[in-house]
């Protein structure tokens, strides 16, 4: 009866130990499941990250293209109009170029690298970009006087 007893003790152990092994098979096959698809999740974000980075380059460019072509128009008007304050139209319009020059730089200068730091920039180049589209809208020849 005592050899039974030490019989089955010791089946259970080697039963407890077999299946704690199982368990831990399984678990290590989870956490590489869990793994594979958070690498996923990542590729997936920075896929989604670089097409809007893209995305807003394209439409920053885009912009960037239609202000210089208002202030190549500004200039021509000026060269073809008589007006007593030439010096002060070159300047401000001068200035609207500077300007776009500058967020065209910004843009080209910007290299995103955490997606923390994409965000405030763009909402920062959007506001910029709108202000200067703002300007250039209600900047004619005959109020850059």
């Amino acid at each position: 009866m005592k050899a039974r007893v030490i019989y089955y003790f010791k089946l259970a152990i080697i039963l407890l130990i077999l299946s704690s092994c199982d368990t831990s098979v399984d678990n290590v096959k989870k956490a590489e499941v869990k793994v594979i698809e958070s690498k996923q999740d990542l590729n997936k974000a920075r896929d989604d990250f670089d097409k809007d980075v893209k995305e807003f380059r394209k439409e920053a460019e885009q912009k960037i293209s239609n202000n210089e072509l208002i202030i190549a128009g500004f200039k021509l008007k000026l060269t073809n109009k008589n007006t007593t304050n030439k010096l002060a139209c070159h300047q401000k319009i001068k200035e609207l170029e500077i300007r776009n020059n500058e967020l065209k730089k910004r843009m080209n200068d910007y290299q995103p690298k955490v997606i923390d730091s994409w965000e405030p920039f763009k909402s920062r180049y959007t506001a910029d970009i709108d202000n200067l589209k703002w300007s250039l809208k209600y900047t004619t020849i005959d109020t850059l006087k």
